[in-house]
Formats: C-alpha cells, structure tokens, sequence
C-alpha cells in the first residue's frame, strides 16, 4: 500500500491489522455496517488486485488465456472472465475492460 494512503486512512481513524496493509475498520464498524444500508459509503477494495497488459500482442495472449472474447472487447465495455486450468478449472475470476491499447483485470 502506498504510505501516503495509508497515512490518510490513519488519519480518518482507519484501523489496520497489526503492520500488515489490510484495513479493518474505520473505528465502528456496526455503526459503518448501519450507514451502509442507509446511505452511499465509500469502500475500501484492498482485497483487489489490478494487472494491466500492454503491447502489440496482448490482447491476443490474453484472449487464448481467458473464458470470454477479449479480441471484442470494446473500450466501453466490461465484462466477466476467468482463466481456467487445460481441465477446465477455474483459478481466478476478474473484471476485464480496456483503456485504448491498454487491457485491465480486475482480480
């Protein structure tokens, strides 16, 4: 985790797991739980993680590699996928979108 982030996380009262970057709380967490069935909040996603592909053959790479058709991807599009064993078993699911010749994954 970027220390800057953390540093404004601990500054609005954000709770951390001993030295690790995984944030907890936010002090109160049955009154965060609460506000959320109420009203718009904002949530932390650390628990993501974020693969960007570029170059001149990504998208036909990640195309061989993934459940969905990645070659038609367009750039106002997201869609599911997943990367799955010779089998047939999946081992990570994630958002795909793109950004111009940039292709994102959201794991």
């Amino acid at each position: 985790m970027n220390p800057h982030w953390r540093s404004f996380l601990e500054s609005t009262e954000g709770v951390f797991e001993n030295d690790s970057t995984e944030l907890l709380n936010f002090g109160d967490a049955a009154g965060e739980l609460l506000a959320a069935t109420q009203q718009t909040v904002v949530v932390p996603l650390t628990h993501l993680g974020l693969i960007e592909a570029t170059g001149e053959e990504a998208k036909t790479f990640l195309h061989s590699q993934f459940t969905s058709d990645i070659n038609h991807l367009g750039t106002d599009q997201v869609q599911h996928s997943a990367w799955c064993t010779a089998k047939g078993r999946m081992q990570a699911s994630f958002l795909a979108w793109r950004e111009g010749d940039l292709i994102r994954l959201a794991i």
